[in-house]
């Protein structure tokens, strides 16, 4: 038996070396190799169809988190409109409520994407630790990771605005502070 540890883990020229001394060896009959670069690339032919399975989940999982955070903000607003109304009766305009609801939003996308670098890449790893026999390398798609958190931004930014654009319209503060008489 021959164990070949590489100095750099799956190193494709390392491999190629030791496989052509291998085969030019007398005793390449005798040898059976075994090599962790051809499992990982097995493994991965294998994998087929599950990226596209993942992003599909993730695909869903975004649509009902987005579905649930546009019921909320459109809920908290309905209930808060007598208050943005009567707030803007003393004085303040409807652009100071867009800047507070934008700043709203930008709370909600702060805590999100700060628990989810946090908590969530944690939680990650630990799945990723416990499934990974092979010994790959963990790493974090930075790109895709950076368009979910603009996502993310822009959603949880742009629905405060657009729910309470939606439901004060275009009428008057009076018509808006006379439906709680």
């Amino acid at each position: 038996k021959l164990n070949i540890k590489y100095e750099k883990t799956y190193d494709e020229n390392t491999e190629s070396s030791i496989m052509e001394i291998l085969k030019n060896s007398p005793y390449s009959n005798d040898l059976p190799v075994l090599s962790k670069l051809e499992e990982m690339r097995t493994i991965q032919e294998s994998q087929g169809n599950m990226m596209e399975i993942g992003i599909l989940i993730a695909l869903l999982l975004l649509l009902v988190g987005t579905l649930n955070y546009i019921n909320t903000m459109a809920g908290s607003i309905q209930s808060r409109k007598l208050t943005f109304s009567i707030m803007e009766s003393v004085g303040m305009s409807r652009k100071q409520v867009y800047r507070l609801l934008l700043r709203e939003g930008l709370l909600y996308a702060g805590f999100s994407v700060f628990l989810t670098l946090t908590a969530g890449t944690v939680v990650t790893y630990c799945c990723f630790q416990s499934m990974n026999y092979m010994e790959i390398p963990f790493s974090v798609p930075v790109l895709p990771l950076l368009c979910g958190i603009a996502l993310v931004i822009i959603i949880c930014t742009v629905t405060p605005v657009l729910s309470y654009r939606k439901l004060a319209g275009k009428r008057s503060i009076v018509d808006r502070l006379r439906e709680y008489e």
